[in-house]
């Protein structure tokens, strides 16, 4: 609908998309192809497909991100062995913002995507990188336990804190990310890169990722490497965004 205001003609929007229960979007990107520049980020309405749900999710202004899942390190709330990654059970479902509190959204299982948005922030600073991957959602990615391989690199990997800590070898990346012999003393991640001292990927004792775990260093978000007699471990707030 269109209506002139004396100079131009204005457009109109009617029950927009994503305002309301009963008018929910498809996506954060049809919020942003429609709002344009008048859309803020926030809390809206979706329902990705005619037979699921509709719920309210997070969607980031203009860049048509929707977020999955917030994590703090120093929780073991979304450690690798954690129930969240397998059940589609919310958790503080109604922190629909970029604050520090864990929080586990229906877009974990409900959102399709092509691209996985990941931050880490550490000391009041986030950092970002964007990995190119298809799927129904993420929770179709980890639920099942199978490793699936990015191409990303080190060196991307890391650009996601100021400073890291990594041993040479290994260089896993991907979901649901373990070493050769997995044992629970080993490093692993459900999304990110695990790295050994030994020239093989059999006791991985190093990671950077979300959903990360080996003792003894209780952190399931951020960086940890373990050498005889020296750790390093870095706990941050990791956020998990799709499109």
């Amino acid at each position: 609908m269109e209506f002139y205001n004396g100079n131009v003609w204005k457009s109109v929007i009617l029950s927009p998309a994503g305002s309301s229960e009963t008018h929910p979007a498809s996506s954060c990107r049809e919020i942003a192809n429609k709002y344009k520049s008048d859309m803020k980020s926030g809390p809206y309405w979706l329902k990705p497909s005619e037979q699921g749900p509709t719920f309210k999710a997070y969607c980031n202004a203009n860049e048509s991100w929707t977020l999955v899942m917030k994590i703090d390190g120093n929780k073991q709330t979304f450690r690798y062995g954690s129930a969240l990654w397998s059940n589609k059970e919310p958790l503080n479902e109604d922190s629909l913002s970029m604050n520090d509190v864990e929080a586990k959204f229906a877009s974990y299982w409900t959102v399709p995507f092509t691209e996985l948005r990941l931050g880490m922030k550490n000391k009041g600073t986030t950092r970002w990188i964007t990995v190119s991957y298809a799927a129904l959602s993420l929770y179709s990615l980890i639920a099942d336990g199978q490793y699936r391989q990015t191409y990303l690199g080190k060196s991307k990997w890391s650009s996601l804190l100021s400073h890291t800590s990594m041993q040479a070898n290994c260089n896993r990346e991907g979901l649901n990310v373990k070493g050769n012999k997995y044992a629970s003393t080993h490093a692993v991640a459900r999304i990110g890169l695990i790295a050994n001292q030994e020239n093989d990927c059999h006791t991985p004792d190093t990671f950077l990722g979300f959903g990360t775990s080996r003792p003894p260093a209780a952190n399931t978000a951020g960086n940890y490497q373990y050498n005889v007699g020296s750790q390093a471990n870095v706990k941050v707030i990791g956020y998990i965004m799709v499109r």
